[in-house]
């Protein structure tokens, strides 16, 4: 089944990003998908209507095409029905199981996307309250999440009261509140007038902390999908990325993983000062915690995921060197990304 024409629709909303060529490519990806049990993914692709959830849906056709590269990756499940939750993809080596969550990193609270969500809320709420509001939105809002948090919005404009607030939890995580802070007068304007966000201005670059907290929110959420199906014998996965507006290196991931690193002196046992290099205690993986997670692949920005290139950064849980030890090819192969201070442990058995 051809899909020229449906990506030609969807590339239509979105400008620049799939000329002909690549629209072209695309939709031989997609016949070929199809063909192989995994229409399921075509067609989330081909219903986006969304300019935040169009690259995440393009990282799981890349992920789903180099898992069907791998002669030896079996049973590759795309959302499986049978799991409450489901990962991405679910696949086995041997007598092993895998489970991938994808993810990718957004920097969506800017200037921009300020005032396009105030506007469309004021839009909607303009005939419904005389109040004035402030709202907050989180840094670790989701593209999918979007929609649903101005919805929520508008609905509780509609009954908040002067001086109460109100917050958005989803999946256990705040991620917006507004507040009705007066009444405006006859003829005055109503909705939004204060913005409220992590960043000042809302439109600074993301910061490692920053980061750090974005990288966070995405593992606790895996790792709670994980925690029903775990064990030696099933190795979970994250595959990160970011959105194309964000420069994301690798030591900066690496820092938010497992720490950042310092030199600390002190006296050795013949009184001469010597200097050692530690990791602070400020990662995420600096205790052990989120051990639902074995391996986090880190895909580099700027990869084009219609091409066949995969060159991850693998980042793996050093509470796990037992288990990954024996994890099967091709990932025991894969050089893994340490920082200096760890690069003692033998994480693959090499």
């Amino acid at each position: 089944m051809p899909y020229k024409e449906k990506i030609k629709k969807v590339a239509a909303n979105f400008p620049g990003l799939l000329d002909s060529n690549r629209i072209d490519l695309l939709n031989l990806q997609l016949i070929d998908l199809q063909k192989k049990g995994f229409s399921k993914l075509a067609d989330n692709f081909l219903s986006n209507k969304n300019q935040y959830t169009i690259r995440p849906f393009l990282f799981e056709i890349y992920i789903c095409r180099w898992l069907l590269s791998q002669n030896k990756c079996r049973n590759i499940v795309y959302e499986p029905d049978d799991i409450a939750k489901p990962p991405e993809f679910v696949f086995n080596i041997n007598d092993k199981s895998f489970q991938i969550e994808a993810k990718v990193i957004t920097q969506l609270i800017n200037e921009t996307v300020k005032k396009k969500l105030v506007s469309q809320i004021n839009r909607r709420i303009s005939t419904k309250t005389n109040n004035v509001f402030e709202i907050w939105l989180s840094e670790n809002i989701e593209p999918k999440d979007i929609n649903k948090i101005v919805d929520w919005i508008v609905d509780e404009c509609v009954s908040l009261s002067v001086g109460n607030k109100r917050q958005c939890i989803i999946e256990d995580e705040t991620l917006a509140w507004i507040k009705a802070i007066y009444k405006s007068n006859s003829g005055g304007s109503v909705g939004i007038e204060h913005f409220l966000g992590t960043a000042d201005g809302l439109a600074q670059q993301i910061d490692t902390t920053n980061i750090k907290e974005n990288i966070l929110s995405k593992i606790k959420k895996s790792n709670n999908k994980f925690k029903l199906r775990c064990g030696e014998d099933i190795y979970n996965f994250v595959f990160i990325t970011c959105d194309t507006s964000i420069f994301l290196s690798k030591e900066t991931f690496q820092e938010a993983l497992y720490g950042s690193e310092a030199v600390i002196s002190y006296q050795d046992k013949n009184g001469e000062m010597q200097f050692k290099e530690i990791l602070q205690d400020n990662g995420i993986w600096s205790k052990e915690t989120y051990t639902n997670i074995d391996i986090i692949m880190f895909i580099k920005p700027g990869t084009d995921f219609l091409d066949n290139d995969f060159d991850p950064l693998v980042f793996p849980n050093p509470y796990k060197s037992e288990k990954l030890r024996k994890i099967p090819d091709p990932f025991n192969t894969m050089r893994t990304h340490l920082p200096p201070t760890l690069l003692g442990q033998s994480i693959f058995g090499y």
